[in-house]
C-alpha cells in the first residue's frame, strides 16, 4: 500500500467516523477528522490510549509518530515487530512500509530513529492546547499554561471537544 493510498484510506475511515459521530454530538472529535481550526482549542487524547510524541517541527512528528504507530499496530494484530535496523533504528519493514519510513525520515532531516526521537518527547493527556497550525497529519500546538512552547503532534491525538 503506498502513502497517498493510506492516506485515502485515513480519510476514509475519518469520514466515516464523522457520520457515525454526529454533527450534534457532545462526544470529541478527532482532529484527523479536520474538524480542529488554528485558533480552536483541543485537548490531548492519544488514539485508543497510545503514546504520542511531541516534536519540533512536522515532519518529526509525522516520522516518529508513524514508526510508534506500525509497531503499535504490529503488537496489536500479534503480528510481532520486526529486528531494529542496525542503519536506521526503526524495525526492519520491507516493500511499501520500508519505502514510506524511508521517506519520511528523509523529510524529517534525520539519518535515524533515534536521532529523531530524541528531539521529540512523550506527549501528555488530557492536557488544554491552542492550535496554531496545521500541515499534513500533524498540528502545531501551544499549551494554554505556557503560550510561548510550541510543539508539533499528531492530530489524531487531539480532540475536539463540541
Amino acid at each position: 500500500m503506498t502513502a497517498r493510498r493510506i492516506g485515502g484510506a485515513r480519510a476514509t475511515i475519518a469520514g466515516i467516523a464523522a457520520l457515525t459521530i454526529g454533527a450534534a454530538s457532545a462526544e470529541p472529535v478527532s482532529c484527523l477528522i479536520g474538524e480542529c481550526r488554528v485558533g480552536s482549542t483541543v485537548w490531548s487524547a492519544p488514539a485508543s490510549g497510545g503514546i504520542y510524541a511531541v516534536c519540533p517541527t512536522a515532519a518529526l512528528s509525522e516520522y516518529v509518530n508513524a514508526v510508534g504507530g506500525l509497531i503499535s499496530l504490529a503488537r496489536t494484530v500479534g503480528a510481532g515487530v520486526p529486528e531494529r535496523s542496525p542503519d536506521t533504528g526503526e524495525p526492519s519493514f520491507t516493500d511499501e512500509t520500508k519505502a514510506m519510513l524511508g521517506e519520511l525520515r528523509q523529510r524529517a532531516g534525520v539519518r535515524t530513529f533515534d536521532e529523531a526521537a530524541a528531539q521529540c518527547r512523550r506527549g501528555a493527556y488530557s492536557q488544554p492546547l491552542i492550535v496554531k497550525a496545521i500541515a499534513g497529519r500533524s498540528i502545531l500546538v501551544t499549551t494554554k499554561k505556557t503560550p510561548s512552547e510550541s510543539f508539533w503532534m499528531p492530530s489524531n491525538s487531539a480532540d475536539l471537544r463540541r
